[in-house]
């Protein structure tokens, strides 16, 4: 950590405040792919807070907030909500890597803010606008899905094809409707977890192996959280359909939480057969692509508490 040396890391700190800033405005500068270089925000954050200590590190965080401040309503780039999500997570992350806390009270933790923070966000935005929060998201999904429809529909493709995603639609906007808090927890899971990962292996790279979450193939959920996947899983058999719907937002949560531990079990066994990096990443993509095999892995996540396919609990013993 260049902290340490005392002399200020002048070219460092620019730098980062270019990274940094990049990052931040890229959702509204760069079409189509701006708003997925724009989840990795906090990756470039967390990199230079490790490299350059908290004092440099929030330097060069502050002067690309001020910076980003100014560009962000000019470049379009979407919600003040996205904004301070993708801003924050960075310093959470280092901050619990400095506490030397466990991958699951990281990722834990860290999404559980984030799913607050959006709570906080839908309720002052109600309380100031006047609106339900709950159905102003249904809209907004809603529209963005009908935006969709008729980009496809300029396309001049048949008439019966246009006509069946329409009736396909109305279909989507019922289970949106229904389902869209558990899709959004579930996204903020997938997105702690891909920074997580990925921010990981970056620290990693870079020879930073006093800030390392360690080996992430012999990751697990702890076994109590089990009871909630059968909480959620009796609340969805009940003839009530508020009751249904929360279970079933419930499932939907942890069938993503259990995807990473398969996922996790996938990586041990790649490890242990020495599977080339072209394979791994064929399989990965494999995985990703076939939605039974999203299935597959996340039933051997969560069957993994009684099966320990890694055989972790006779290490443990």
């Amino acid at each position: 950590m260049e902290e340490r040396t005392g002399e200020i890391p002048w070219k460092g700190i620019l730098r980062g405040t270019m990274v940094v800033s990049f990052f931040c405005l890229s959702p509204g500068t760069i079409p189509i792919l701006g708003s997925i270089i724009g989840i990795f925000t906090p990756i470039a954050i967390l990199f230079y807070l490790v490299k350059l200590g908290w004092g440099y590190g929030l330097a060069v965080l502050g002067v690309a907030l001020i910076f980003s401040i100014f560009l962000w309503p000019l470049s379009g780039s979407g919600s003040e909500y996205f904004f301070v999500e993708i801003l924050i997570l960075g310093p959470v992350l280092f901050s619990f890597l400095k506490r030397d806390f466990s991958i699951t009270k990281t990722v834990g933790y860290a999404t559980g803010l984030l799913l607050l923070l959006l709570s906080a966000y839908l309720i002052l935005w109600g309380i100031k606008t006047g609106h339900n929060p709950y159905q102003a998201v249904v809209s907004e999904i809603n529209h963005s899905m009908e935006s969709s429809l008729l980009f496809y529909e300029q396309l001049n493709l048949p008439k019966t094809t246009v006509g069946a995603m329409r009736d396909a639609l109305q279909d989507i906007k019922i289970l949106v409707a229904r389902f869209w808090p558990g899709f959004s927890a579930a996204s903020l899971l997938v997105f702690v977890w891909v920074n997580v990962w990925l921010g990981d292996r970056i620290l990693e790279r870079y020879g930073l192996v006093n800030f390392h979450f360690g080996d992430l193939s012999q990751w697990s959920l702890p076994e109590v959280l089990v009871w909630l996947v059968i909480l959620g899983a009796g609340l969805a058999l009940l003839p009530y359909p508020g009751i249904q719907t929360v279970g079933i937002n419930l499932l939907f949560f942890f069938a993503m939480a259990y995807l990473f531990q398969g996922l996790a079990i996938v990586s041990f066994y790649l490890k242990k057969y020495r599977f080339s990096r072209f394979k791994r990443i064929l399989l990965y993509s494999l995985i990703w692509i076939q939605t039974y095999m999203i299935i597959i892995v996340a039933l051997v996540g969560l069957f993994d508490i009684w099966a320990d396919f890694r055989k972790l609990k006779r290490v443990e013993d």
